[in-house]
Parts: C-alpha cells; structure tokens; sequence
C-alpha cells in the first residue's frame, strides 16, 4: 500500500513461517531427512522478532507431541527423531543466547524483565486490583470485539466461522486415519490459549492497560502472528474435506494462500479505506508543523530549507517519533527515546535541534522548560501560555541558542511558541 508503517510491521511473515512449517511437517510421513531442514526456518523466526522464540518452542512441542503419541515409526526411528527435535530446542536456546548477549553489549534495553511472578500475581488480582480490573475487561473487549487486524472482522465472527468449519469437517469426515490431524488441532488450539494469557500479561504489565492506556496497545497484530495459521488450517481442511478424497494438493493450497493474503493486504490500503486513528493524528500534526516551518522560512530568508525538528511525546504516544520521521520528510527528525532522565541531559539534546515539538508532556518537562518560553508580545500573543499536560496537548516551538542567562538558569536558549 507504500505506507512505511505496513512495511515495517513483520508480524504476517511469522504467520507465514508458522503455518508453512506445520504444513509441510503434517502432509508427508515424518523422517529424519524431513525434519532436519525445518531447524533452519524454526530456529530463523527468533532472528525475526522476540516473540519469535515462543512461536519455535510451540513448534517444536506440537512436533514432538506428534511424534511420541501418534507416529507409526519403528521405536528406534522414533527415538531418532525425537532427539533431532530436542537437538533443534537446543539451537533456539543458543541463538537466542547469543543473540541477546549480542544486545546486552550493545546497549540495548529490553522489557521482558517487567513481566516476573510478582506483576504476573498483580495482573491476576483483578477483583482487588483496579488497574487489574479496568485492564482485565479492557483486554477481553479487545480478544472479542477488537478487529482482527488484516482479517477486518470482530474476532468473535471469526471465531464461529471456526467453529462452523470444524463441525462440516467432522462430518464430511469422520478422520478415519487422520489422527494426526485431529492432534493438530487439538494443539493449535491449546498452543493459541496459551499464546492468549501471553498476550494478556504483556498488555497489562508491559503496556499498561487500564492505567497508561484505556484501549488495547497493537492487540489484534500480536494475536494475529498464531490466529492466521490457525484460520488458515481450518480453511485448507475444510477444502479438503469437502472437494477432495485425499491430501489437499500443495497447487490448491498455494492458491489459497496467494488469494487470501492478496484479498487481506488489498482491503488494508490506507490511502482508499478506513485509516487508523493514530495515523490520521501524526498526519495532522505534521501538517501543523510544516505550515509553521514554511511561515518561518518565508519570514526569515535564511531559515534552513531541511531542518531538524525534535520529537517529545507523552507517556502515552511512544510512537509517535516514528509516524512523524515519515510524514515530515525531508525534514530530519529523532529517532529513539529522547533523554529526559536529568535536566542537564534533556537540555544538552534539546540544544542541537531547529524546533521542538510536545505532545501530552510530563508535568516535569512542563516545569523545565517554561523559564524558556518567549514572554508575549503583540506578534505572538499566545507564547506565554503554559503547556498543558492532557491527553491532548501539543505545543510546538523554534528554539534559538542565545547567550543570556536566562531567570538565573545556566541552559542558553529560548523557545518561541509556534502554536
């Protein structure tokens, strides 16, 4: 669709790896030769993304499950297989070990330290807990009502079209044989349970719903990544059921694929139908920005035609730097979380930018920067007014570096409100 933030998102690329795998594995007699090649593809999605790793280890267990309850296989050939599966659990741990040692090096900060029993046992309270509670039921409206993201549906539909097609394959086929099927199912199943409660401590504890945010924070992506291959299994067993007397053939099912995935990216272009909200908003502010930069460059003849335009969101818009690093082009803007630990580290950022931009400040950026701010004058009437730290709020500033000491204040610069 040429948005940058579709293109960015590789949550479908796991959903593709998932059901590829599965499919390929289900639809020929397990060997030795035929699992060793699925260790690269398996151990690959944790490189893709974190939650990659728990999406090899359900993997891996709905392997392993199939091949100690229901393979055919002589013992011996069992035991080898299983040892094969158990040898690739252990690939994903190494990976994943050096990997993160890999980022511990670099610097990089990660979150999976927040979810630990203590906030899991608060994020359970939800009779005791208020935030518990408001996030608990703003979770299952979300599990229910939210739409499945590409699917562009309630998930609960989507749940009876489940339901629906696994009653016509019971009885187009009584899986007479097919009892490897049936324990797939059966796993998906539990392995999207379990996949579920994930998603509810990382919205709770990570994202903080019902405290930070009063809707679910990129739900439907997440839960998406299993709940297509999932659909997807479904679908291609219900075709096979009912228009074929044995195997569904790979054209069949690779034309299924190619149609579904076409029509679901094709009814998401943003440019002809519905828009999410969040970027409906970046667009508007950037909008508001620009018009201001091209009053300033008109006004003052040596004003830089690219300019550098610092990004400060609110607790509740972390993302916004992002949706604005596109929109604003060619105009440079920051990336990354900006520094607001000190006073000291904030200004000494704040200094090297052309403009400023706040959106739903902290109430402790909001006293920082105020000594700074232009007093009002008959030209900009509205400089003094102080930044307000709801939802809402935006403020948006050129900053000048000045020698004057400002109320006694060691930062030299000043800021003129814009809007």
């Amino acid at each position: 669709s040429g948005r940058i933030f579709t293109k960015l998102q590789v949550d479908y690329l796991f959903s593709i790896f998932f059901f590829a795998i599965l499919w390929f594995y289900f639809n020929q007699t397990p060997t030795i030769s035929n699992l060793i090649p699925l260790s690269i593809p398996i151990a690959f999605l944790y490189l893709i993304k974190e939650i990659g790793f728990v999406l090899a280890l359900l993997l891996l267990i709905i392997i392993f499950l199939d091949l100690l309850l229901k393979n055919d296989s002589a013992i011996r050939n069992r035991f080898k297989m299983i040892f094969v599966v158990v040898a690739m659990g252990f690939l994903v741990f190494f990976i994943k070990s050096i990997w993160q040692s890999h980022c511990e090096t670099m610097g990089f900060s990660k979150f999976s330290g927040q979810i630990n029993m203590s906030t899991i046992s608060a994020s359970l309270n939800i009779f005791a807990n208020d935030q518990s509670r408001r996030g608990f039921f703003i979770f299952l409206k979300g599990l229910f009502l939210g739409e499945a993201d590409r699917l562009n549906l309630p998930y609960f539909l989507w749940f009876g079209v489940i339901a629906f097609l696994w009653v016509k394959i019971l009885k187009a086929r009584k899986f007479c044989g097919k009892e490897r099927i049936i324990l797939l199912f059966r796993a998906l199943f539990a392995a999207f349970l379990v996949y579920v409660v994930m998603n509810y401590f990382m919205q709770l504890i990570v994202f903080k719903i019902g405290e930070s945010y009063q809707h679910t924070v990129g739900l439907e992506r997440y839960l998406n990544i299993l709940f297509t291959p999932v659909l997807l299994f479904f679908v291609a067993y219900y075709l096979d059921s009912n228009f074929s007397k044995k195997t569904i053939s790979i054209r069949t099912v690779l034309g299924f694929c190619v149609v579904f995935f076409l029509v679901a990216g094709v009814s998401r272009v943003e440019t002809t139908l519905r828009r999410e909200e969040h970027f409906l908003k970046a667009e508007q502010i950037a909008r508001q920005i620009e018009s201001q930069i091209k009053d300033q460059i008109q006004d003052r003849p040596g004003s830089s035609i690219n300019n550098t335009i610092c990004i400060i969101p609110g607790n509740n818009d972390n993302e916004l730097w992002i949706q604005l690093l596109y929109y604003l082009l060619p105009d440079n803007v920051n990336t990354g979380v900006f520094p607001m630990e000190t006073e000291k580290t904030f200004f000494n950022a704040l200094s090297k930018y052309d403009y400023v931009y706040f959106y739903s400040v902290d109430a402790k950026i909001e006293k920082w920067i105020q000594p700074y701010i232009d007093k009002p004058n008959i030209g900009n009437p509205k400089s003094d007014k102080p930044i307000d730290a709801s939802a809402e709020a935006h403020s948006f500033f050129r900053i000048f570096l000045t020698n004057k000491i400002v109320e006694a204040q060691h930062y030299n610069l000043r800021l003129e409100r814009l809007f």
